[in-house]
C-alpha cells in the first residue's frame, strides 16, 4: 500500500508538472505573440511615417522644379509678346494688339495660378509635422520590444527637416543595431542637444567597447554608411571607445541642415 501510494503521488507530481510546464509554455507564447503584434504595429507606424515623409518631399521638389521652369518660361513669354509688339515693321492693327495683349494676359493668369499651386505645395510640405519624438520613438520602441533594450531617450525638442528626418532614422537605426550584434550591452541612453550652430544625436551605451584602433578599420561595424551619411551632410561622426567602458557614438551635424524652424 504504501509503494502505490508513493507511486500514485509520483504520478500526480508528474501529471502537474507537466500540466505547469505546458501552462509556463503556452503562456510565454501568448507573451510572444502579443509582442510581435505591437513590434508589427510600431514598424507599420514607422514605414507610414516615413512613406509620408517621402511624399512630401517629392512634392516639395516638384514646387521647386515647377519654379524653376514652368514659372520661368511663362514670364519670358510675357516679356517676348511685349517685344514682339514693339519691333513691328507695321504698326500694329488694333485686332494684332488686342490678340497679343490675350496671350499676355493669358500668361500672366496661368503665372499667376502657378505661384498659387507651388505656393500650396510647399504650404502643404512645411505643415507636414516632423517632431524629433515622431521620427526616433517608433525605432526606439521596436529596438526595446525586439531586444529588449532599457533605452533612455532625452530629446531636444526639435521639429527635423524632411531630409535631416529621414537620414537620421538610418543613422539611428544602424547605430542601434551595432549595439545589439557588438556591444553586449542592454542599456543605451540616447541625448539629442541643439545649439546656434549645431545639432547632436549621442549614443551610448555600457557594453564591452573596443579598441581605439578598431575604430578607424575600413567598414568596421558597419560604420562606413553612417560616416558617409554624415559626412554628406555637412556633419562630423565623432567616436570614443575602450575596452570594458561601453562605446559613444557622437554625429554632430550644421543647425541649418536639420532643424526646421
Amino acid at each position: 500500500h504504501l509503494i502505490n501510494t508513493f507511486i500514485s503521488f509520483d504520478g500526480i507530481f508528474l501529471f502537474t508538472g507537466i500540466l505547469i510546464y505546458y501552462a509556463t509554455l503556452i503562456n510565454r507564447l501568448v507573451l510572444e505573440r502579443e509582442k510581435n503584434r505591437l513590434l508589427n504595429e510600431q514598424m507599420d507606424q514607422a514605414y507610414h511615417g516615413l512613406e509620408k515623409m517621402v511624399v512630401a518631399r517629392e512634392r516639395a521638389k516638384f514646387a521647386q522644379s515647377l519654379h524653376d521652369t514652368v514659372t520661368q518660361d511663362l514670364i519670358a513669354i510675357s516679356v517676348q509678346l511685349e517685344g514682339i509688339e514693339h519691333h513691328l515693321v507695321l504698326p500694329a492693327t488694333k485686332e494684332t494688339s488686342q490678340q497679343i495683349q490675350k496671350v499676355k494676359d493669358f500668361a500672366d493668369q496661368a503665372q499667376r495660378n502657378l505661384r498659387l499651386e507651388i505656393q500650396h505645395l510647399k504650404m502643404t510640405e512645411q505643415q507636414q509635422h516632423r517632431r524629433e519624438q515622431q521620427v526616433f520613438n517608433p525605432i526606439i520602441t521596436s529596438f526595446k520590444q525586439k531586444y529588449h533594450l532599457d533605452i533612455i531617450y532625452s530629446s531636444s525638442q526639435q521639429s527635423l527637416r524632411l531630409k535631416a528626418a529621414l537620414e537620421l532614422t538610418k543613422i539611428l537605426t544602424e547605430t542601434l543595431n551595432n549595439v545589439v550584434r557588438h556591444a553586449d550591452s542592454q542599456e543605451v541612453v540616447i541625448l539629442t542637444k541643439c545649439s546656434a550652430q549645431k545639432y547632436r544625436l549621442i549614443v551610448s551605451d555600457f557594453g564591452k567597447g573596443m579598441k581605439t584602433t578598431l575604430l578607424n578599420s575600413k567598414g568596421h561595424f558597419g560604420l562606413a554608411g553612417i560616416k558617409n551619411t554624415v559626412r554628406d551632410m555637412g556633419g562630423k561622426l565623432l567616436i570614443k571607445s575602450s575596452l570594458g567602458e561601453g562605446t559613444r557614438v557622437v554625429v554632430e551635424l550644421p543647425k541649418e541642415v536639420v532643424v526646421s524652424e
